[in-house]
């Protein structure tokens, strides 16, 4: 995805008020305002569960036990706590603060590999469920809000959880985009035993250690109605990072799933941790963007007239 295809979505108004070093109103700028030029990492609390398209209902429901299936869609809420070094303020103006997301992963495929030992590694990918507020690509929807809802891992997921979760307005949503960066990917690889389902050791794994489920991602924006200012492409040292194929990603990080944790509801079969890692431009650099596309704008407004 190239620069005008995320700089694009911002409005005119937007892209006028860059151009003139004037701050905006919109969502988002309350997390834009912790970033730095350069290399930025946000990391998340998140709960998670398995859904499952009963064939005769044709409604999903929530499984817990055995192995995952092709078509299963991992659902998930995510706060996210720290930017960088720094924890994510939690109150703005005496209004209840949060950063976080609504996630939906179908699996697409399964490999199953012996491992030795009785083990065996199911390596899954994942494409976008085609459920979420951010259109039919999107797999992450990011969520800004100082509205007072507070994020809530402990109550009814589908009457607490979820909606304490989406309260908040959209600022970003990321998915699987090979259109425009065919290296664009999501896996992760689970464990089970010839006995023993991937769910079922999931649940019963230690917390932390072991890690019982593994997670890696290299995606793209797909909506930015925050203006966040993610870099297109900028993320150039996922290899470094997670052991990638060599590629640039809009937003690149891991996933570590392990044992639903103290204190969250057992409606969420279990518990992980995101990194999330994505390049912020210069501030600069984003101002002669700003310029680019007020420019383009007036551009296309005198061509109009013109015809006329």
């Amino acid at each position: 995805m190239n620069a005008w295809g995320v700089l694009g979505k911002f409005t005119k108004a937007a892209a006028v008020a860059l151009a003139l070093g004037i701050a905006t109103a919109s969502h988002g700028a309350v997390i834009n305002s912790t970033f730095v030029p350069g290399n930025n990492t946000l990391r998340d609390d998140d709960a998670e569960r398995v859904l499952r398209l009963n064939p005769t209902s044709q409604q999903y429901e929530v499984v817990s036990k055995g192995n995952f299936q092709v078509g299963d869609i991992l659902q998930a809420i995510l706060a996210f706590t720290v930017v960088n070094t720094q924890s994510i303020p939690v109150a703005v103006n005496s209004l209840q603060y949060q950063l976080t997301a609504f996630s939906e992963l179908k699996i697409d495929s399964i490999n199953t590999v012996a491992i030795g030992g009785g083990l065996f590694r199911n390596d899954l990918t994942f494409v976008s469920s085609g459920r979420l507020a951010g259109g039919v690509d999107s797999m992450v929807d990011i969520y800004e809000k100082t509205d007072g809802f507070v994020f809530n891992q402990n109550g009814d997921p589908d009457t607490t959880g979820i909606p304490s979760t989406v309260a908040g307005n959209r600022i970003l949503s990321l998915g699987v985009d090979t259109a425009n960066n065919p290296l664009d990917f999501w896996v992760a690889s689970v464990i089970s035993t010839a006995t023993t389902g991937a769910l079922d050791l999931i649940q019963t794994a230690s917390v932390n250690t072991p890690q019982a489920a593994s997670g890696q991602f290299g995606i793209s924006v797909l909506d930015n109605p925050g203006g966040v200012p993610i870099l297109p492409l900028g993320r150039k040292d996922c290899t470094a990072v997670d052991g990638f194929t060599p590629a640039a990603y809009d937003v690149c990080g891991n996933v570590s799933g392990f044992a639903r944790k103290d204190g969250v509801n057992s409606g969420w079969l279990f518990s992980s941790n995101t990194n999330v890692r994505f390049a912020v431009p210069e501030p600069g650099a984003l101002g002669l963007l700003g310029v680019a596309l007020a420019a383009s704008g007036f551009a296309s407004m005198r061509r109009k007239a013109s015809k006329k």
